[in-house]
């Protein structure tokens, strides 16, 4: 079911379009209307709606700018532009917003009908391609994991294999000195078996995500390389000397740390290596 957004300042107008809508028999419902660009930009936060079906002639923020608005911050979301004037401006902002069509008041059934076919299609293939990177994303992360895995326990010791493997999942291999930190959880089974039903991939997701953000929050240069142990229950990372000397290193530990302890009271112990 896609999620579609009236927006229209003439009250009679919007609760007519709302109403056509509805009677399409599409795959759609309306579940907001708002008055102007401001309003629907509020309500666009609470609803995301997946197609938005917006006037040009608006009171306080008009159609040319909540397009801008929507192709700047909600590029997911497919427009529709109804007006009741054939006006340049209007139609240059439509073309250049990316509008799925434009449609002239008043709007006959026909029209609409046609327009909310090309924006579920639209929004469809834009699902589908974001499903698709997320795949492709999953699967070379598993697989920087395995190799990272493999080459931390010895299973991989050929300098060309290596050499290979790192540049087809784009891995720097920047020559320098490097730092492993393993990272383990006092606390495991208990919080694994209280606040995540007893799936422990789900816990150590969720400290994966909260490392991430202090990485993020700690980065000057290039980031570790972040990898599960062979049992899946202590996070490694391999730490550039250049950017993690020995007081960064500790520092970076210290903060993930006391951000897990603060989230999900639980308590890392590390040990982090010598400089190889």
């Amino acid at each position: 079911m896609y999620k579609v957004m009236v927006v229209d300042d003439e009250t009679v107008g919007r609760k007519s379009v709302s109403k056509m809508i509805s009677e399409l028999g599409l795959d759609v419902i309306v579940i907001a209307e708002a008055k102007h660009g401001e309003e629907a930009l509020e309500l666009i936060r609470i609803n995301k709606p997946h197609i938005v079906v917006t006037d040009m002639n608006m009171p306080i923020m008009d159609g040319q700018l909540f397009l801008e608005n929507l192709y700047k911050h909600y590029n997911e979301i497919k427009t529709i532009v109804m007006s009741g004037y054939s006006q340049f401006e209007y139609l240059k902002a439509a073309l250049t917003y990316q509008a799925c069509e434009y449609v002239l008041k008043p709007i006959s059934v026909a029209d609409l009908r046609d327009a909310m076919v090309k924006a579920i299609e639209a929004s469809r293939n834009y699902s589908s391609l974001q499903q698709q990177k997320k795949s492709t994303q999953d699967i070379v992360k598993l697989r920087r994991e395995e190799f990272l895995q493999h080459v931390a326990g010895g299973r991989i010791t050929n300098l060309s294999d290596i050499r290979k493997q790192a540049d087809e999942l784009q891995i720097s291999r920047t020559a320098g000195s490097y730092r492993l930190a393993i990272c383990m959880f006092r606390q495991f089974n208990e919080i694994s078996a209280t606040k995540f039903h007893g799936n422990a991939d789900l816990f150590m997701f969720s400290v994966e995500n909260i490392l991430n953000e202090v990485i993020a929050g700690a980065m000057q240069g290039s980031p570790p390389l972040v990898y599960k142990s062979d049992d899946r229950m202590r996070i490694c990372l391999i730490l550039p000397e250049q950017v993690f000397d020995d007081n960064r290193s500790r520092e970076l530990v210290a903060a993930f740390h006391h951000a897990v302890h603060s989230i999900l009271k639980a308590d890392v112990a590390a040990g982090i290596s010598s400089v190889y």
